[in-house]
């Protein structure tokens, strides 16, 4: 028996003690808390991890903790029924505000920015892991907008503050470059997502025009500069087709640049001129370098002879220019003026030679004319006037002065005995006698009776110029136009007399002969395409007897020779 003093028994006794307290310790807690002998009520401090999960303990109660906790800096959400952590993306409120969190699984929250969940993207600080809603840079080539519930929105457009986003409709993210937002609406996105609002914008080998304000892609004319337009098309991408009829107006634009351009442009063999704002002049006379041009209606240069608010011009079959000066056209000579380039009537002295232009028809006159009571002749190889010099014409010799005037008429001596000479003689007495009724005045059927009175004639009796035709005709006087003589009878129909204007009909009408007869005008003719008559036509202010041009072949249908006759021979 081995005898122990007292000391020894306590010092013994407690080293059994702390042997017996340590092996219970070691197999019974975790490396998270402590925990007493088995044998006493168990209590927990901190996070515990029992069976596999883990639970956090009040260290001051030892009571099980729910709900969302921060511990050492590291944020936890424990079930508020079973009080185990929980993970996976959770809401919490704090101090009133809504907070949301991806927890992880061996504790603490995600902060690493983007994080896929299921099918769907959320976004989650990096600084503190809350869930982050609205625009956000994923990384350096990727952008999403987070919707309220931190979901990725895919709805297209998208308005942030007073800037507009686009983004992908199947995977979220913001895209940039040319977008159509919806039928009617495109925009560019800038590479920062923004919509770009500069006006022009070359994509690829491609133009573009955007508004300034809203960003829209705009279509139409637009103007990106001082000096340069552009037409975009339905599509935004620019027109390169030339000719453009952009509303009521034409417009030209380069076919490799698709600038709009100015100035002379030939389209089609017509020659157009755009003016400095683009569209093509037309219906108007305009002036360019100096030049006189007229624009059709169409917007095309005119060419040839025109009439312009009564006023005629000719413009150069090749360069489109008005002429002036003299133009021989369709064996017609006319005049226009240097300054208007207005064809001129009446008379005109050009290098020392006088030439005189119809007051209707702007051509020069050639042959003999008479102007009042004044007899001129002209040129029938080049309309200038004669002067200084004699001729016979009709059978009478015409003698004009210095200033082109006849001043002296006589028959020749083998014709004083001829009917014919003789009433055109008589007749040419008259020039300048005014168109009337009065004493001193002739209408054209009492002037032809006279003249045939003076050689004593008195078959047409002063009846009306229409029962001079009718009973000449009658009485089978008519002739061919071929066989027409100087001092023989012309008869004009004319249709549009004032009777049929004002009532509908004419009681002149009347069919002889299969002849139908309108007659309403009568002359004498003097030989080479002249005429002797009293005519009422007021192109000198009034009518009076005059030397007139006389055209067989006119294409009037209104007003035109239809009886000639003979009661000389």
């Amino acid at each position: 028996m081995i005898n122990l003093s007292k000391k020894n028994v306590i010092i013994l006794g407690t080293c059994l003690f702390i042997t017996i307290y340590s092996f219970i310790t070691v197999n019974t807690i975790t490396s998270f808390a402590s925990k007493s002998n088995p044998s006493f009520t168990k209590s927990y401090s901190g996070l515990v991890n029992i069976d596999g999960k883990t639970y956090y303990y009040s260290k001051k109660t030892g009571k099980k903790l729910t709900g969302y906790r921060v511990i050492d800096g590291k944020k936890y959400y424990f079930s508020t029924t079973s009080g185990a952590m929980l993970s996976g993306i959770r809401s919490v409120t704090i101090n009133g505000e809504k907070h949301t969190y991806y927890f992880l699984k061996n504790g603490d929250v995600f902060k690493s920015g983007l994080k896929e969940i299921g099918d769907k993207k959320y976004y989650f600080s990096k600084t503190t892991g809350k869930m982050l809603t609205g625009l956000r840079k994923v990384n350096d080539n990727t952008s999403y907008y987070f919707l309220s519930d931190g979901k990725v929105f895919k709805g297209g457009l998208k308005e942030i503050g007073d800037k507009k986003y686009y983004f992908s409709k199947t995977t979220g993210k913001m895209l940039t470059g040319l977008r159509k937002v919806n039928d009617n609406t495109s925009y560019y996105f800038l590479s920062d997502g923004k919509v770009f609002k500069g006006g022009l914008k070359e994509i690829g080998d491609k133009k573009y025009y955007f508004s300034k304000t809203t960003g829209k892609m705009l279509t139409g004319l637009r103007k990106v500069n001082d000096n340069t337009s552009y037409y975009f098309l339905s599509d935004g991408k620019v027109f390169k087709g030339g000719l453009k009829e952009i509303g009521d107006k034409k417009y030209y634009f380069s076919k490799t640049t698709g600038k709009m351009l100015t100035g002379f442009r030939t389209v089609n063999n017509k020659k157009y001129y755009f003016h400095r704002d683009g569209h093509a002049l037309k219906d108007q006379l305009a002036t360019i370098n100096n030049q006189l041009y007229l624009f059709e209606k169409d917007g095309s240069i005119a060419k040839g002879a025109k009439t312009v608010n009564n006023s005629k011009y000719y413009f150069d079959l090749d360069t489109g220019a008005a002429i002036s000066g003299l133009k021989k056209r369709n064996d017609k000579l006319y005049y226009y003026d240097k300054v208007t380039y207005k064809a001129i009537v009446g008379f005109k002295t050009i290098n020392n030679d006088t030439y005189y232009f119809h007051n209707k028809y702007n051509y020069a006159l050639t042959g003999l004319q008479s102007f009042g009571d004044k007899l001129y002749y002209f040129k029938e190889d080049n309309c200038k006037m004669l002067k200084n010099d004699t001729i016979t014409y009709a059978n009478i010799e015409f003698t004009f002065n210095n200033a082109g005037i006849s001043i002296k008429q006589s028959v020749s001596k083998e014709f004083e005995k001829d009917a014919r000479t003789k009433l055109i003689f008589n007749g040419l007495k008259k020039l300048g006698a005014p168109y009337g009724t009065s004493d001193g005045e002739f209408r054209c059927n009492t002037f032809v009776d006279y003249c045939y009175k003076t050689v004593n004639i008195d078959t047409l009796q002063n009846l009306t110029s229409s029962r001079q035709a009718k009973y000449l005709l009658r009485n089978n006087k008519d002739i061919p136009f071929e066989k027409l003589k100087p001092g023989d009878l012309i008869f004009y129909n004319s249709e549009n007399c004032d009777s049929v204007e004002s009532k509908g009909s004419c009681g002149r009408v009347e069919i002889i002969n299969n002849i139908r007869l309108h007659v309403h005008h009568v002359g004498i003719y003097i030989g080479k395409g002249k005429m002797l008559d009293s005519t009422q036509t007021v192109s000198e202010g009034f009518g009076r007897v005059k030397v007139t041009d006389f055209n067989p072949d006119t294409t009037s249908k209104t007003y035109y020779p239809i009886l000639y006759a003979n009661i000389l021979d």
